[in-house]
């Protein structure tokens, strides 16, 4: 089976920064590469928290739509969040939650119920009590009616503190680039202008 090549065009996506006399990929930078990733994870988990606030500006409020729209959003923050404590691909950085929440055992716990929502309800079917099938049945003299029901929930209560998780962590994040990009000045004598946070 072959490969799929997504990104083919990405060349054409940085040729006007090469054109501009940037270097793509200096491998003096190859740890802040990396870190980045980590923060565009923590930067999309976020984003997605704030896009289920307007779920109901493209779903009837109240609608299964719109609790399934909540859920993908939801799910999107989850998985990008986990990305950066799970094992990683060549060239990846993993976070270690005992670095990132060090003294802070309110976060730890939340991170841990973020992965537990993770591994038992996004990534994989266990019960998490997130969703729930029932069969509702009906026996009549000929025949059994079967209903299936189905309920989602959407713990729209518990979502402050992952945004504070999730903030934290691409502070966190930002923190270790800025670490960094100061150990790669020192190195070569150059002050490095870098980008900022999530």
């Amino acid at each position: 089976m072959q490969k799929s090549d997504y990104l083919k065009d990405f060349e054409e996506h940085l040729k006007v920064l090469s054109e501009e006399g940037y270097d793509i990929d200096d491998e003096r930078f190859k740890h802040v590469k990396g870190l980045s990733m980590l923060l565009m994870h923590a930067h999309d988990a976020i984003k997605s928290m704030f896009l289920i606030e307007n779920c109901a500006k493209y779903e009837i409020e109240g609608s299964s739509e719109e609790h399934l729209l909540q859920q993908a959003l939801f799910r999107n923050a989850v998985l990008n969040y986990a990305k950066c404590f799970s094992q990683s691909g060549k060239g990846r950085i993993t976070l270690d939650k005992n670095d990132i929440y060090k003294d802070m055992s309110a976060l730890k716990d939340v991170h841990d119920q973020v992965m537990n929502l993770r591994n038992k309800f996004f990534a994989h079917s266990d019960d998490s009590g997130l969703d729930y099938v029932s069969l509702a049945t009906k026996e009549e003299i000929n025949h059994i009616v079967v209903k299936q029901l189905y309920t989602i929930v959407v713990p729209l209560n518990e979502f402050p503190k992952y945004v504070t998780l999730f903030k934290f962590c691409g502070d966190a994040i930002a923190e270790k680039i800025q670490k960094s990009f100061s150990s790669i000045e020192r190195r070569l004598g150059k002050k490095v202008h870098g980008f900022g946070g999530c």
